[in-house]
Parts: structure tokens; sequence; C-alpha cells
């Protein structure tokens, strides 16, 4: 069962109603605290996104990228990708298909549109009256919803992209509601890649990320490549749901062997 702390962790990560560690935490009250142990070890750890370079990622035979954006790319709501990371995010998008994937609210989310419109920028989400999630996709200023049938996609919306900077809240299409939200850690939203890429294999997409619970669980659960950037980009400026989060990675990690003793690849 999980200890005196897990459950207050639980409980203050349900109260903010906003971090992606809450599928997470619902996992440990089901599953225990082994739920996490099994699936936070990432295939390999870097010190920051460019050390998984073009190379390294052929070399193990990737050919898709799943990106996180806050942390990973950029600061933690930062308006453009580090300087220091953008000549290695072109390559990336010349020589891989690369996606964007983040927990991020709505408005947020449009705004990411707005900053890779050349990247597809991908959510999911579950409602009581479809059967199957629904798959979403901001990409060439274009904003849409489907389900797959037969294997074909069925458009549910289809509309350009809105986004302003004078506008703090949006609502989503198709009344959709953030309790509708299918976050990582989801192994379903690599399925979504796969389908989209017609891929037969899991571990030839990477996703790249700073969060254990969120990325490298989502990887490690639907077994595709998982690469864990350990060096964050700006702490300060994080809210305190993430601090609380990474307060229980870290104390994850400390109980792995494994973690403690992986070497970064370069």
């Amino acid at each position: 069962m999980p200890s005196l702390v897990d459950k207050v962790l639980i409980a203050l990560m349900k109260r903010s109603g906003q971090d992606p560690l809450i599928n997470a935490a619902k996992f440990l009250e089901k599953k225990n605290i082994h739920y996490a142990e099994e699936n936070i070890i990432p295939d390999y750890r870097f010190h920051d996104y460019n050390d998984a370079s073009t190379d390294f990622l052929k070399g193990i035979g990737i050919q898709v990228l799943a990106d996180d954006v806050d942390e990973t790319l950029m600061g933690f709501r930062q308006k453009e990708v580090h300087e220091a990371f953008i000549d290695t995010f072109n390559d990336h998008k010349q020589n891989f298909r690369v996606y964007i994937v983040s927990n991020s609210g709505e408005r947020r989310y449009r705004e990411l549109s707005t900053m890779f419109p050349d990247v597809p920028v991908l959510k999911m989400y579950q409602t009581d009256e479809s059967d199957q999630p629904i798959n979403r996709m901001l990409f060439e200023n274009q904003d849409i919803l489907w389900i797959w049938k037969n294997g074909d996609q069925h458009i549910l919306y289809q509309e350009p992209v809105e986004f302003s900077e004078e506008i703090k809240k949006y609502t989503t299409p198709l009344n959709l509601q953030k309790r509708n939200e299918l976050p990582k850690p989801n192994p379903q939203l690599n399925d979504l890649i796969m389908a989209l890429e017609k891929l037969d294999d899991p571990a030839k997409i990477a996703w790249i990320g700073d969060r254990l619970s969120a990325e490298i669980t989502t990887a490690n659960q639907a077994g595709a490549t998982s690469i864990w950037v350990d060096q964050f980009i700006d702490k300060r400026n994080e809210p305190s749901y993430i601090k609380i989060a990474r307060r229980k990675e870290a104390s994850l990690a400390k109980k792995s062997s494994i973690l403690s003793n992986l070497t970064c690849s370069t």
C-alpha cells in the first residue's frame, strides 16, 4: 500500500488538478508504489536535449520523435526553443518525423501550435459518449479532431487554429473538458503516433522529456524508447505542483539501483 507520504502527495496533486502526475497517482493508489518504480527507468539518460543527437538516434533505429516542451526544449511556459537547442531541434525535424506531446491547458496548447506550425502537436480525450479516444492534432494552422474507423480517420472537427495573446482562456472544441483529457503518462498516445506513421514497432519512436512519470513512463508502458534529460532549464519558474512531483520522482529514482547506475549515452 502507498505510504503516508505517498498518500499526502497524491492528495496534493489531486487538489491542484493540473499536474501530469495525476494519472500516475491514480495508478499508485491501485497498484502501489511498484507501478512507478517499474516504469520510471529510462532506456537512456542525457544531460540535455542536445545529447540526443541525430547520429545517436539513427544508430538505435529511431524513426519518430515525441518531444516534450517545458523544461526539455525550453524553460517553463517560455515561447521559443532555447537557443542552445535550436540547431539540434531543426536537425531532428530534417531527419525524423517529430511530434510535440504536451499536457498543457487549452490556451498553452494553442500557443504551442503557433510556436511549432510545422510540427504536429497532439492531445487525446475520452468521453462517455465514445467507446474510443478522440484524437486531436494542431498542424499547419489546422485544428483537427478525429476517431479511427476501420483504420481511417473519421473527422469530427476541423477548423483553422485560433490564438491571440490577448485572449486568456479558450474553450476546447466539441465541448471537451479538462476531465476528458488522457494526458501523459498514457501509452495510447504512442499508439496514436504509430497509427499516424503506420509503424509496426513501438521502439522506433523515442520519447524525449524531463519527467520520469510522464514521458518516460509513457514510453516504457508502450514499449517505445525512453530518453530522459536530467538537467532542467529553469526550475525557478516552475509551479509548486511540478516541484512536488519532481521530489516524488527523485525519491523513486533513489530507490532504483538501475537508475542510479545508469550512465549518459552519447
